[in-house]
């Protein structure tokens, strides 16, 4: 697989949210680090609405993806009850916080769902009950479910075993192939390809997918359309504003191109949104999934080596406390909205 930079790529003249044609250039000649794919890279931000952006970028964007992408291998089924040595104990606090979300039928013991009501309260627990999803919806009877660059279905998987109707968008043939053969989904290559009627969903995610759509303007609307009056959206994407992009600058791994075309933050995802007609519920950031990689990835990436256990153990720390002070310097920025 070859990238030439001058053939085979293209030059935008405008910022893919706000249409500015104003724009500086924050990184130059950034190479992917992760995957190797031919070619070097620059991201500019815009001048007008500050988003971050991959320009120029591949002119056919699924040259960026190579045969070792990490979607194109089947993960474990996942289980709604808990597993290993603290079983019992797993499922206790797994089903609880499910079942204070709405979900029957897991629990009837009185102690599981007090335990539950106090679990989910807690952030790192809850997203360990919830198998690692921060984009978890809370339980609707018969609801359809629509995840958004469904990768290799283990999210859709979860979402089936918990009563909903699922679909999902994946463009990547082979992604998508693992997906519907975990999840049982359907699927489809894209939104306006599926084809899907005015307000026929329940709820719509879009989980680290949000990054590598060449034009999101136009896909937020048309999950405007086909979601229900009431209906929710979340986002969750790479946060440019992280802590650690502001330590290691081109050598952060959530820059990672030529996949990440938009790099979000808070503020460009809730203009997003609301272009689109939402309304926005919630903005915050988080480092709970990514605060580990963040830090040694692009330490890896910056030295070539894996930072000292005592620097990471140190990295922990300011990552947390930065976290308190300052809510938009998380690694991941997460956003609900709402159909009116």
């Amino acid at each position: 697989m070859t990238i030439e930079p001058e053939a085979a790529t293209m030059h935008l003249s405008e910022c893919p949210l706000c249409k500015s044609d104003r724009s500086t250039v924050v990184h130059e000649n950034i190479p992917d680090f992760k995957y190797r794919v031919p070619g070097t890279w620059t991201f500019v931000r815009c001048g007008n609405c500050g988003l971050l952006y991959l320009n120029p970028r591949p002119a056919d964007l699924n040259k960026g993806y190579p045969q070792n992408y990490t979607q194109h291998t089947m993960p474990a089924p996942p289980r709604i009850e808990g597993t290993g040595s603290f079983s019992f104990l797993v499922a206790a606090i797994r089903g609880g916080c499910l079942h204070a979300y709405g979900y029957p039928g897991l629990t009837a013991r009185l102690p599981v769902k007090m335990l539950g009501k106090l679990c989910v309260l807690i952030p790192a627990v809850r997203l360990r009950a919830f198998y690692a999803f921060i984009l978890f919806p809370r339980a609707r009877a018969g609801g359809k479910l629509l995840d958004i660059g469904c990768g290799s279905g283990r999210f859709l998987s979860v979402m089936r075993m918990l009563g909903w109707d699922v679909f999902g968008i994946e463009p990547d043939q082979f992604s998508s192939q693992v997906a519907k053969k975990l999840s049982g989904a359907s699927l489809f290559t894209s939104l306006e390809k599926a084809g899907f009627p005015g307000s026929f969903f329940d709820i719509i995610t879009s989980n680290h997918s949000l990054e590598h759509v060449a034009d999101p303007l136009p896909m937020m609307k048309e999950c405007h359309r086909i979601l229900k009056p009431g209906g929710s959206i979340g986002l969750c994407a790479p946060n440019s504003k992280s802590l650690s992009h502001r330590l290691f600058g081109k050598y952060c791994y959530h820059l990672e191109p030529p996949r990440h075309l938009v790099m979000w933050q808070p503020a460009s995802l809730k203009t997003l949104l609301s272009a689109a007609g939402f309304t926005v519920d919630s903005v915050t950031t988080t480092s709970l999934r990514e605060r580990r990689d963040s830090f040694t990835k692009s330490w890896g990436f910056k030295t070539g080596a894996r930072p000292p256990a005592l620097l990471q153990m140190a990295w922990r720390v300011l990552s947390a406390v930065t976290g308190l002070l300052d809510n938009e310097s998380g690694e991941e920025v997460v956003v609900w909205g709402t159909k009116n």
